[in-house]
């Protein structure tokens, strides 16, 4: 599947037609219970950890291209052994998914 949309993709297709696949995805989304589910990821830093330290190497951001934001392309994320819980969309990390809830956005270590 994901071939036959990135052939779509490549030829550049009219915005009607971008418009009608966005909601094809939306209508087969709001039909598979385990997608509402989902927790978006919305990470605004990258960080490494070094010494048991994390530090900031960089920012993280959305392509801002509408294409990105096809579920296909979402990096998906199990914190469980079978079910996929959260996910990251490369293509505008997580602004225009409003319908999903989000992750805190700070994580704090038990041991704090």
């Amino acid at each position: 599947m994901k071939s036959l949309i990135y052939e779509t993709l490549d030829q550049e297709p009219e915005p009607e037609l971008m418009s009608r696949i966005h909601q094809i995805f939306s209508i087969a989304i709001s039909m598979d219970p385990k997608f509402q589910k989902l927790i978006s990821l919305c990470p605004r830093v990258k960080v490494n950890l070094k010494e048991g330290k994390f530090h900031v190497t960089g920012k993280v951001e959305g392509r801002n291209r509408r294409t990105d934001c096809f579920p296909v392309f979402w990096v998906k994320i199990s914190l469980r052994e079978k079910e996929d819980t959260h996910f990251r969309c490369r293509g505008c990390n997580g602004e225009k998914h409003g319908e999903y809830a989000k992750a805190p956005l700070e994580i704090k270590h038990p041991l704090h």
